[in-house]
């Protein structure tokens, strides 16, 4: 099978049966892991904050209000096990 769907399904008949190194086989033959390209953003800090306050920090689809991504991180920096950073 050289569908999407096919693969996965082999996949996991291996697992089911057991048969964890065939699975890790078929992934790497059929199925495998690209990492995606990083994009670099464009855009300074500087820039972004002016951006949200020009938008009042309000989503400008979705209508509602956005958490500035630096008060985030320095909630994380205070609470690193409760409230762990992600940059996404």
């Amino acid at each position: 099978m050289s569908d999407v769907a096919g693969i996965i399904a082999n996949i996991c008949n291996a697992m089911t049966q057991n048969q964890i190194e065939d699975g890790r086989v078929i992934i790497e033959r059929d199925y495998p892991f690209t990492p995606p390209k990083k994009v670099s953003r464009s855009s300074s800090k500087a820039r972004i904050v002016n951006v949200f306050i020009r938008d009042g920090f309000i989503d400008r689809y979705g209508s509602q209000r956005l958490i500035f991504g630096p008060a985030l991180r320095l909630i994380s920096t205070v609470y690193p096990v409760e409230f762990p950073y992600h940059s996404h």
